[in-house]
């Protein structure tokens, strides 16, 4: 139950995705029933644990109002909620004696069942900051992916044939398993989610983890999987060329981890910079990336004074991030693809990484230096280390 000390906790937040101050709670007309249960489902939709919406509350200046206790009633909340959710949203209503006052909260709980919409429109809604907004579409996309709806790496690509996937690379996954290039069967390929039968037109069609890593030619048919570099230090060295210079690294998922660390390699030699963390947060970015998003690439920008690896769709659990540095590894996003990247990667990079965002604090001597950035307004999860500048050699 809510008590007041965990009000009190609340009123010194501010306002937020999971949280939302209300001066009063009107619930009489048509309209703001509709309103209501929006802000319920928008709060229910956004990542984190519970969320909150305090009624009797001035949300400018958190002045302390109070509410009419007999002015809410849990039953008529539950009922909008129930008759215009779907699915209905678990909430609790609770009445707390603060200061003299009676403060009004709601609390919605996590939901295993996201996305949530609102049944009269069909529309799905989320709290950008402190606002009440209609999802996009690879929001709703990534509420399903979260909940275990929809795994990016299993859906079939249609426009692709099998003729698009590289038998040669399939065949060095099966050798691993003692699965010889004359032994091997379509349904091979298909109990290892490289392809999936398609029961309408009774075809094998490769999915987006056969093409992200057998594809002869991945940006074909997925053009946003690319790595962007964005170098602003070549120029600097050797004194001529663009001052920025922008490359599109592309290819299956370790040929463009081979090729970006290569580039990296070229760049760096006349200097003592850690290698082996950037290598950790290019393999981070890979297998954190959310491949639904069509709209970005996974970004690296070379800088004297910083190096930021980025990667579209910030972590699901925040939590990470405030975690002690041992502690310091958010849930893999694509869980698939990085078990098949463990399995085909010759180098050991995602056997010997551990994937850990602590790991790459630890290689710089100032830990401070190295800045991990959930970055929601763009949807991006960001890296950023140490320029080169300190490790010429």
């Amino acid at each position: 139950m809510m008590d007041e000390q965990r009000l009190n906790f609340l009123l010194k937040r501010e306002e937020g995705p999971k949280l939302d101050f209300k001066l009063k709670l009107n619930l009489d007309t048509e309209s703001d029933k509709k309103e209501f249960a929006k802000d319920i489902c928008a709060i229910a939709n956004s990542r984190g644990g519970r969320g909150y919406l305090i009624i009797g509350i001035a949300d400018k200046n958190k002045e302390i109002v109070g509410i009419n206790p007999k002015a809410i009633h849990e039953e008529q909340i539950q009922q909008i909620i129930s008759y215009r959710c779907d699915p209905p949203i678990p909430v609790r209503v609770d009445i707390i004696p603060y200061q003299g006052k009676n403060i009004g909260i709601i609390t919605i709980f996590k939901s295993q069942q996201r996305p949530h919409q609102i049944r009269y429109q069909g529309s799905f809604y989320i709290r950008r900051g402190s606002t009440t907004d209609i999802a996009h579409r690879e929001e709703v996309a990534a509420m399903m992916q979260d909940v275990g709806l929809i795994l990016p790496e299993a859906m079939p690509i249609h426009q692709a044939e099998l003729t698009e996937v590289d038998s040669g690379k399939v065949n060095k996954l099966l050798n691993k398993f003692n699965i010889s290039p004359e032994q091997a069967q379509y349904y091979h390929w298909e109990s290892m989610g490289i392809i999936k039968r398609d029961p309408e037109i009774g075809k094998y069609i490769p999915t987006m983890g056969g093409i992200l890593l057998f594809g002869q030619d991945p940006q074909k048919f997925l053009p946003h999987n690319t790595i962007k570099i964005v170098d602003r230090i070549t120029h600097k060295i050797h004194k001529k060329g663009p001052k920025t210079s922008v490359k599109y690294v592309s290819g299956t998922l370790l040929e463009m981890l081979e090729k970006t660390e290569n580039y990296l390699k070229q760049i760096l030699k006349d200097h003592t910079y850690p290698f082996l963390p950037l290598r950790e947060a290019l393999c981070n970015a890979v297998v954190h990336r959310d491949y639904l998003i069509y709209s970005h690439n996974i970004t690296l920008l070379i800088q004297e004074n910083m190096i930021e690896i980025s990667n579209p769709g910030t972590i699901l659990d925040e939590t990470v991030l405030k975690k002690s540095d041992n502690d310091f590894n958010p849930p893999i996003r694509n869980p698939w693809l990085f078990q098949k990247l463990m399995t085909l990667d010759e180098k050991q990079r995602f056997v010997n990484s551990g994937l850990g965002l602590g790991k790459i604090k630890e290689s710089f001597e100032n830990k401070t230096s190295v800045k991990f950035i959930n970055d929601k307004k763009r949807n991006l999860f960001r890296v950023q280390l140490p320029g080169v500048k300190h490790y010429k050699l």
